[in-house]
C-alpha cells in the first residue's frame, strides 16, 4: 500500500505478486492510506490470505488519517505502517517550488503552507501504543535493519489480546526527495 506523495513516486518499480500492490493516483488525495490499509487488510482476510498488509505514507498524509490506527487494533490487523517522517507535505512543496530541496547554501525556504504543523511535537512510538498497536522510531538503516527484524513476529495487543498493528517512523532529513522526483529540480 503506498499512499499518494513521494511514498507512491518511491515505490514506481516495486515488484510484487499480483494484487501485492495498491496505490491510488485517480484524486491525488493524500491520507487515505493508512485508512485503505484497513480495507487491504480486511479483503485479505476474506479472500484467505494470511499475508501482512505494509503501508508507507508520509507524515504529512498520515495526519490526515490518524484514527485509522484505532480500527486497526480493534479488529486485531497485525499491519505494518511506515511513515517517513520528514515533518514536510514535500509533494506539495514539490509542486510549489522543486528547488526548496535544493542543497545550497542559501537554499529556498519551504512554503508555510506544507510544513506538517504537529510534527515536531509527535511521538510515533506513542501514538502506536495509544492506540493498542507497538511503535518503532529509526534514523538509520542499521536501526531500521534491527526492527525489521523485531517485527517479523505480529505483536499482540494486551488487552484485546489479539495480534495489532506495528508503527514505524523512519526519520529523513526535511530535503531529501526520491531519485526519480529530481528531474525538476534546477539545482
Amino acid at each position: 500500500m503506498a499512499d499518494t506523495g513521494f511514498s507512491f513516486l518511491s515505490n514506481i518499480g516495486l515488484k510484487c505478486g499480483e494484487g501485492g500492490y495498491v496505490a491510488q493516483l485517480a484524486w491525488a488525495a493524500i491520507g487515505y492510506g493508512v485508512g485503505a490499509t484497513t480495507g487491504v487488510t480486511l479483503a485479505n482476510e476474506l479472500a484467505g490470505r494470511t499475508r501482512r498488509t505494509v503501508t508507507i505514507t508520509g507524515d504529512g498524509a498520515f495526519a490526515e488519517a490518524l484514527s485509522a490506527l484505532g480500527t486497526m487494533a480493534q479488529l486485531g490487523q497485525d499491519a505494518i505502517v511506515f511513515v517517513m517522517d520528514n515533518r514536510v507535505f514535500g509533494v506539495e512543496q514539490w509542486l510549489i517550488n522543486a528547488d526548496a530541496f535544493c542543497p545550497a547554501p542559501n537554499p529556498t525556504p519551504f512554503a508555510g503552507l506544507t510544513t506538517v504543523p504537529q510534527g515536531h511535537i509527535w511521538d510515533y512510538v506513542k501514538l502506536a501504543e495509544g492506540f493498542g498497536g507497538q511503535g518503532f522510531t529509526v534514523s538509520t538503516n542499521s536501526e531500521l535493519s534491527a526492527v525489521l527484524r523485531q517485527i517479523a513476529t505480529p505483536p499482540v495487543n494486551p488487552v484485546t489480546r489479539r495480534p495489532t498493528f506495528t508503527l514505524v517512523a523512519v526519520r529523513l532529513p526535511e530535503k531529501s526527495l526520491p531519485a526519480n522526483a529530481r528531474w525538476k529540480m534546477k539545482c
